[in-house]
């Protein structure tokens, strides 16, 4: 079976980043009629209103052990990964990766977000100790900046942790961080690989994916980061210290 490495973490701090969380709002309304979708609206001319389709919540609640009521919840818009940027890990997604096509999933790898498990602090290992779910993921080009983030719908369960939404309502716990699993990564400097399921090939001397600490450092005027591949995003988590001030949302729905 090949093994895969958990990442976590989020963009690297910059005021920029903030700025343009702060640009791109999302807006979520609910439907009038009543039927399971969600019409969302980033005020961004580049991304399209469209239907969230969240007609699987009742199976899903089986599994996370989550209310299967849309209303119980309450739902963030997170601006969670920019694309290229590498994140407090020295570890990066590339864009072309992001919009690549997963047939095991039958989604773009960005979507992976989608039906996953919302949780506090990284504690994921057990799926019904889950405290909500992701409702949605979207690809949103910031032009001003050049980048693009992936934002996603974090839905937080009331009935499931009334301690930890009153917090995120109350501002208290505005901080997120995305959870992923990659079978391998390449290397900035060298371009080889490396990983727990492959022979490796990256030359650079001292660095390994299990010690992040030996990466961040600036070879010949490039910066020494891994890049993800094989990857697959598997949650998103509140959290209470982040790295990233982009990676903030006061914008509940």
């Amino acid at each position: 079976m090949l093994k895969k490495v958990f990442m976590k973490g989020e963009v690297v701090p910059s005021s920029n980043i903030f700025e343009l969380h702060k640009k791109s709002t999302e807006k979520i309304k609910a439907s009038s009629n009543g039927t399971p979708k969600t019409v969302v609206d980033i005020g961004d001319t580049s991304f399209p209103r469209r239907y969230i389709d969240y007609s699987y919540l009742a199976s899903a609640a089986k599994i996370y052990d989550i209310s299967p009521n849309i209303h119980d919840y309450v739902c963030i818009p997170v601006p969670i990964v920019t694309a290229e940027i590498p994140n407090r890990n020295s570890q990066a997604f590339e864009f072309k990766d992001l919009i690549s096509f997963d047939p095991t999933v039958g989604r773009m790898l960005y979507q992976t977000f989608i039906g996953k498990p919302t949780h506090i602090d990284h504690k994921n290992s057990i799926l019904n100790q889950a405290k909500g779910i992701n409702l949605d993921a979207a690809l949103v080009p910031m032009k001003k900046y050049k980048l693009v983030k992936i934002f996603v719908l974090a839905a937080f369960d009331r009935s499931k942790d009334i301690e930890l939404v009153g917090n995120i309502l109350d501002n208290k716990r505005n901080c997120y961080s995305m959870g992923a699993l990659a079978q391998m990564f390449q290397c900035s400097i060298c371009k080889g690989l490396l990983g727990p399921s492959i022979e490796r090939t990256c030359t650079c001397f001292g660095t390994d994916y299990q010690d992040l600490s030996t990466l961040g450092s600036v070879s010949n005027g490039k910066l020494h980061y891994h890049i993800a591949r094989d990857f697959n995003f598997i949650e998103i988590s509140n959290v209470s210290s982040p790295a990233d001030v982009g990676a903030r949302s006061n914008n509940i729905m």
